[in-house]
């Protein structure tokens, strides 16, 4: 029995490392717990954030999204209305690129007057910019070729001053110049076309009214205008309502005359162009003549038994 525990103490220790009865001894297994440990910490100082492998691949980086106005704009209202002249970010962020460009170049005249400027500075200002040295040349050159009467250029020559007190550039007073004409012609053309419209309306309300009579009252009217004085006359002709239609292209102006002429010139309503009865006295001896030297011819012609009767009538007014 000794023999026997003397050889198995001997294999132990030169194979493994164990108990006489072939079983781990406590010293190996705490070796074995030991290197592992090791091994582990090894590990864990090598395995971190910085080197330890993407669970999964990096999401590739989004386009700006579709609301990018919005967010860029925030609550200013009026920037986002002028985001809308860009299609995309890139285009906006192209147009400020050119932007900078053209400001970094000296394209865009930054430099403002001074608020007290030496002639000296107004004169340089000025010329830099486009104002000319006296109001009046604000007009040459003009592109159109606009010419002005006395009346316009009084006119026109209050704005130019104006202007120029402003230090307004000739581009813009001409071009402020050209719009004006281009409203005051197409207001002639439309002013225009109204009289005429009016002018038919009123004469095929007239003539349906008055029938046979209305050339006739239409004499009555010239006539009352050609009894007034030159002055009042052209007052009267050149009278406009408010959207620049002539008076008497309105029914109820001529029809006012027309009765204003009756109870002026009760001749005249008969005999046009006269203001003295004995006009009307002529002629009614005339018909009278007729209807004693030939009744019969009197009594078939029913236009002078008509214009006896008118006669008749405006003597009794007249008297």
């Amino acid at each position: 029995m000794l023999f026997r525990n003397m050889l198995l103490k001997y294999y132990a220790e030169a194979g493994d490392e164990g108990s006489a009865d072939g079983a781990p001894t406590a010293t190996a297994t705490q070796e074995k717990q030991t290197t592992a440990q090791q091994e582990t910490t090894a590990n864990a100082e090598t395995t971190n954030v910085l080197n330890s492998p993407d669970k999964e691949p990096p999401a590739a980086p989004q386009k700006f999204p579709e609301n990018w106005r919005d967010q860029l704009a925030g609550d200013d209202a009026k920037y986002r209305k002028q985001l809308e002249r860009y299609s995309s970010p890139e285009a906006l962020a192209k147009a400020h690129r050119e932007l900078q460009a053209k400001l970094s170049s000296g394209e865009f005249k930054t430099a403002k007057l001074p608020d007290k400027p030496t002639d000296e500075e107004l004169a340089n200002w000025r010329k830099e910019n486009d104002v000319p040295d006296k109001s009046d040349d604000y007009l040459d050159g003009l592109p159109s070729g606009i010419v002005f009467d006395d009346a316009e250029r009084a006119r026109v020559g209050s704005f130019l001053a104006e202007m120029h007190g402003k230090n307004v550039s000739k581009e813009h007073v001409q071009a402020a110049i050209e719009w004006n004409q281009r409203q005051i012609e197409q207001e002639m053309v439309e002013r225009h076309e109204r009289n005429l419209a009016a002018q038919q309306s009123t004469e095929d309300e007239l003539r349906q009214e008055w029938g046979p009579e209305y050339r006739r009252n239409i004499n009555l009217i010239n006539g009352m205008l050609e009894g007034l004085p030159q002055d009042a006359k052209e007052l009267f002709l050149g009278a406009q309502t408010a959207d620049g239609v002539s008076i008497f292209n309105n029914p109820g102006v001529a029809k006012f005359f027309v009765d204003l002429a009756r109870q002026v010139n009760p001749v005249g309503t008969v005999v046009p162009g006269t203001n003295n009865i004995s006009a009307i006295d002529t002629e009614i001896e005339q018909i009278e003549k007729v209807m004693k030297e030939n009744r019969s011819a009197y009594n078939k012609d029913s236009k002078m038994q008509d214009r006896y009767m008118q006669l008749l009538e405006a003597k009794e007014r007249f008297t």
